[in-house]
This record gives structure tokens, sequence and C-alpha cells, in this order.
């Protein structure tokens, strides 16, 4: 859904990509509409969407084969991205973006600003590199794959956000061989161009170095919110007001909830959003050491 009201609810099923939408203020859901069909010998599996604030819809999906000798397995995932614009009828296929990867394909996230352009950001199978391209218009060429960041070692996508003034914010996990960090780095959708990132938590107190999850979210006025988990139970999460400002303070959320012999931690973050005058409100979990009783919270500032 994009701040207006205009929201989209696309899945796979029976060997389709279909979609639903719904116009802002309307009372009712449109008719199904197919993104996609699988073609003849590949499979199709849905990777993300996102509604843009004109009511673009922007979807992401991939084909693959399945390859059988022993053991069958999953190969050769190519990323496309298809869209249609708020009153249109007709979904257009980027066609296939990038080379072919096996199991479990690309990780893909789609964004589109508020004129048309549009912009996936994706990462191979344990890869280090976090790429972006971008369309300047509903139905233009897709244009070639930039480098929005390089991991230590392999990189693990959060979210992205698109601010009304085409600023594309990600939060990804940096793993190296030592831990993991939180990052985000910034780019232009206009021009694909990326800034380098910032590392929110290797300096937040936990020596452990263990970030298993991170929960992201964004503003039209390019606002942003990210929280985790570290590897002694605490929830931790950092503030940008507005996207011409930097990123606040680490700050402790919950925590530290000790698991015992089960395992690193016993909380972990489950979803984060904030609005345009900056406040932000994050979701987590708790439970007991022994997995036996749960508790949902949430937190604001």
């Amino acid at each position: 859904m994009n701040s207006k009201g205009d929201a989209g609810v696309v899945f796979a099923t029976n060997g389709e990509i279909v979609a639903y939408r719904r116009a802002a203020g309307a009372s009712f859901w449109g008719a199904q509409e197919v993104v996609t069909t699988t073609p003849s010998g590949s499979v199709l599996a849905l990777s993300g969407a996102a509604m843009g604030e004109a009511g673009d819809f922007a979807v992401t999906w991939q084909t693959f084969q399945v390859r059988c000798s022993r053991f069958c397995v999953d190969v050769n995932f190519v990323l496309h991205v298809s869209r249609e614009q708020r009153a249109g009828t007709t979904w257009q296929d980027s066609g296939p973006l990038n080379a072919g990867v096996n199991n479990p394909g690309y990780t893909a996230l789609p964004v589109v600003d508020g004129i048309g352009h549009a912009a996936v950001v994706y990462v191979a199978p344990f890869g280090a590199i976090v790429s972006a391209q971008t369309q300047a218009r509903y139905g233009a060429p897709w244009g070639p794959a930039a480098t929005a960041y390089t991991a230590s070692s392999r990189a693990l996508l959060s979210g992205v956000n698109i601010a009304n003034d085409g600023q594309m914010t990600v939060a990804a996990l940096d793993l190296s061989g030592t831990g993991t960090t939180v990052v985000t780095f910034d780019g232009k959708i206009a021009t694909n161009a990326w800034n380098p990132a910032t590392d929110l938590s290797s300096a937040s107190g936990d020596p452990s170095g263990v970030v298993a999850l991170t929960s992201f979210g964004g503003s039209t006025n390019g606002a942003a919110v990210a929280e985790w988990g570290d590897g002694d139970g605490t929830i931790r999460a950092a503030v940008r007001p507005s996207g011409a400002g930097t990123w606040g303070p680490t700050r402790r959320v919950n925590g530290p909830v000790p698991c015992g012999t089960l395992g690193p931690t016993c909380s972990g973050p489950l979803a984060a959003s904030i609005n345009n005058k900056g406040h932000a409100v994050v979701i987590f979990a708790t439970s007991d050491p022994q997995f036996t009783r749960f508790a949902i919270w949430a937190a604001s500032e």
C-alpha cells in the first residue's frame, strides 16, 4: 500500500502470478489480474511487490528449472519485474534482468517513486554484492546493474524504501567470518548512484557480533527505522528522522533476554515502521528459555 491508500495483493498459484488491486478510496477490490504465467519448461517464484505513490504496482518474480538425476535441484533462477500503472490493464514484463543462479534464487525487492521511476535491489544466494537496476518510466528499458553495496562475505537484504525525492534507502545484514553488522545505504533512483554505507550495529555494545534478523521501515520523506536483535537477546533500534538527516544513536529497546542452553537469544524483531514526522514503532517477540511461552511487544519513539 502507498501513503495515499492504493493497495495491492499478489500471490503465486496454479502456474500463474496473480494480483488484486484497490484504488485509494474505493470500496471494493478489482478483478483478479494475471501478472505472468509459467513459461514452458520453467517454474515461477514470487519475490516481492511494491506500490508506488502514483499507484504504479511493481512485482518481482523469477523463473527457474528443476533438474533431476539422483536428486532434484532448482537451478537457473532468472529475475524479472512486471509493472502496471494505476489505471492500466496491462502488466509489462522487464524480460530477464540478469544471469541465472541456483537455489534459492535472488532476494529481490522493488520500489516505484511518485513520478514513475522504478528500481529493483537484489542479491544472489550467498552473494556479497547488492545490485540495483532502474527504469526511467513505465515502458522504458531497464538499465544495467550498479553495485549498491559489497558485503564482507555475504549480504542479506532486510528492506528498501523510496522517498518522494527519489532517494532509495536499503537495510541489510553484512555477514563476515567474525560477526554480523546491520548496515544501511542510500542511492538515487534517477541515476542509480549509491553512497557509502552506514554501520548501525557494530558499536551497539554487544560483543557477540550476532545479528540474526533486521526489520526495516521508511516513509515518503526518507525517514527510516532499523530494528535488530543482538546475540544476548537485546532488541536495538536506530532512527533517521528524514532523508536529509543522519542516523541517530543506537537505542536499547529491550533485553537482554537469556536463553540458557537452548540458543543464543530468546527475542527477535518482527516489524518496524516510521512516519514523515520521524515517529517510529518497532514490534518484537520474546520467549522463555523453554520456548513454551511467547509474547509480542511494541515500542515507539
